[in-house]
């Protein structure tokens, strides 16, 4: 679960740089609102890349409700970090791990 932490918090400072693939995806996942098509292959994408959380938290209750929630937060930190530049994105990230791990240090 920790290579999944440092990717989420890596991802967002990608963000932070500029770095033009984050931005296309935030427009694309608004987008596939509009877009049946897009919002297939979106859909599809994403529901892999919640397995995949699930599989690294399957010892935990309910692996893929929690996925959805960790897959969410971190869609969700990367939005905050674009508005915020000062955000506390290390923080942010160690706080869910601790969370997802049930508080274990």
């Amino acid at each position: 679960m920790s290579a999944l932490l440092e990717a989420t918090a890596a991802l967002v400072e990608r963000a932070r740089e500029r770095d033009a693939t984050v931005p296309l995806f935030l427009d694309a996942m608004r987008e596939a609102e509009r877009d049946p098509a897009l919002r297939t292959r979106l859909a599809e994408t994403l529901a892999t890349y919640r397995q995949v959380v699930a599989g690294l938290v399957a010892g935990a209750p309910h692996p893929e409700a929690l996925a959805i929630l960790v897959v969410a937060l971190g869609d969700g930190l990367l939005l905050h970090a674009l508005v915020d530049p000062d955000l506390d994105v290390a923080g942010a990230v160690d706080a869910l791990g601790h969370l997802v791990s049930g508080g274990a240090p």
